[in-house]
């Protein structure tokens, strides 16, 4: 097996002197705060050399849904969060399949459950943020778990647009999509603030009692999305790029980010971060009025939006 913070090419170690012998191999990693590996006489091993650093997909003999799928999916996440986030530094990258629901990181390793695309953007994306970047994951879960999330969909809007994947309804209601990626995205956070259970996102995970699955995996996705719109595209992405190159194999946490945020917005967002991260305030906001008239040269809008939650946001 390729142990995760084994270097490419790095394990060592005498050959058995009969097949019976044992056998010692030492491995070596640099820039970890953590390491796993994983070990089966049934595992098959494709790999490849991406952008100078090894890529491998580990799998048991039988999962066929790996074979010549992985490897590739792996490779296409990678190219795409080295565009997002900036050059992968480490030497490899592996994806092994084990017999778990969902998925595991550690730097340089990924323990996966399915073949699922985006369970694997999820779990690379760890590799930048909780990896690269060592925030305390008890302390600050939404640090890794939300920007983790955030890039699967990130990436789903790139790929499918703002109504996602294809709509598996047959023709012709497929043809008539009904509603935004995100809008089903924030369902369930939705549902914790009517039903009164929603927490603050910068909750630690051990203080959690109804939202550890929503909030740092759901609400901070939502927050980092406002974020972006409050800062714009142009912000948004060099503020990640920032992040990651200044903060690479350091510890990180909520004002190294807002630092960063600041710096290269132009804006103070202290409130904004207090407001979304340590309050439990809701963000929501209808059209109260829109009423068009023609003009000399076209037509003008007349918008009048109203905020019936709590959360305040710049429109």
């Amino acid at each position: 097996a390729h142990p995760g913070g084994a270097r490419a090419g790095g394990a060592r170690g005498g050959e058995p002197a009969t097949p019976a012998a044992d056998k010692t191999v030492e491995f070596r990693a640099e820039n970890v705060h953590d390491f796993a590996w994983c070990a089966s006489p049934t595992f098959v091993v494709q790999d490849t050399l991406y952008n100078n650093y090894h890529v491998l997909a580990v799998f048991n003999l039988w999962n066929r849904s790996w074979a010549d799928s992985v490897l590739v999916r792996e490779i296409r996440t990678m190219r795409w969060l080295e565009k997002v986030a900036g050059p992968y530094p480490y030497p490899q990258v592996i994806a092994v399949d084990c017999m778990t629901h969902g998925g595991m990181e550690y730097p340089m390793l990924v323990m996966n459950g399915s073949a699922d695309e985006g369970l694997l953007l999820h779990e690379l994306a760890h590799q930048y943020f909780y990896g690269i970047l060592g925030n305390d994951e008890r302390a600050e879960a939404w640090l890794d778990e939300g920007f983790a999330q955030y890039c699967v969909f990130w990436n789903a809007n790139e790929r499918y647009g703002l109504y996602g994947k294809n709509d598996t309804r047959s023709f012709p209601y497929s043809m008539f999509r009904q509603r935004h990626m995100w809008d089903a995205i924030a369902e369930p956070v939705i549902d914790l603030h009517r039903n009164g259970y929603a927490e603050r996102i910068a909750t630690p995970a051990h203080e959690f009692k109804n939202g550890f699955s929503t909030m740092p995996y759901v609400g901070a996705p939502l927050f980092l999305r406002s974020l972006r719109y409050t800062v714009g595209d142009e912000a948004f992405e060099k503020i990640i790029h920032t992040y990651v190159d200044r903060w690479k194999f350091r510890h990180v946490d909520e004002d190294a980010f807002r630092s960063v945020c600041e710096e290269v917005s132009g804006k103070d967002l202290h409130d904004f971060f207090k407001q979304w991260l340590h309050t439990t305030k809701d963000c929501d906001y209808k059209l109260s009025r829109f009423n068009v008239k023609p003009v000399e040269k076209g037509y003008a809008a007349e918008v009048g939006i109203e905020r019936k939650g709590e959360l305040i946001v710049p429109l």
